[in-house]
């Protein structure tokens, strides 16, 4: 909402875009998606463009053509070579996309090197982004944020 908040108040054009699978998890009984489009209405907002499904499904064929901010956000707790192979198709589908300037968020990226402390819950984003980034002139910064810590990085 923090983001679509900031689109209205700029007057910007551009749109946001939500991409997930909206079958994990009831909130007081409701469907997530319900939830989420609640909260939007609540704070009088319009709701993001959603996109339900799989990312095998929804990212090669439903993403816009320009990207000028993207947070990827698919953590789940479970393999880390499974959670790689999901960050890495992301990273596939959406860097292409992203315009000079545009801002890549990877929640859950831990690299214990850059931070205070931590618990690295989802090793596989790490592993995708260093894989990923290796052959580019972008490299992850570091966000803290007390016991998890994110990622970003700069389209150069």
């Amino acid at each position: 909402m923090h983001i679509q908040s900031v689109i209205v108040k700029r007057s910007s054009n551009k749109k946001l875009h939500v991409y997930d699978q909206f079958n994990k998890g009831y909130d007081k009984g409701k469907h997530i998606k319900e939830t989420l489009l609640e909260n939007f209405k609540n704070a009088e907002l319009p709701p993001p463009i959603i996109h339900e499904g799989f990312f095998i499904e929804t990212l090669p064929s439903q993403l816009p053509d320009k990207i000028c901010f993207v947070h990827i956000d698919c953590g789940y707790g479970g393999n880390p070579e499974t959670h790689k192979k999901t960050i890495l198709f992301c990273l596939e589908k959406v860097y292409p996309l992203l315009s000079v300037g545009a801002v890549c968020l990877l929640m859950d990226y831990h690299d214990y090197k850059k931070t205070i402390k931590g618990i690295n819950s989802n090793p596989g984003v790490k592993m995708a982004c260093d894989e990923f980034l290796s052959d580019k002139k972008e490299k992850v910064d570091v966000l803290y944020g007390n016991d998890f810590s994110h990622g970003f990085f700069r389209k150069l």
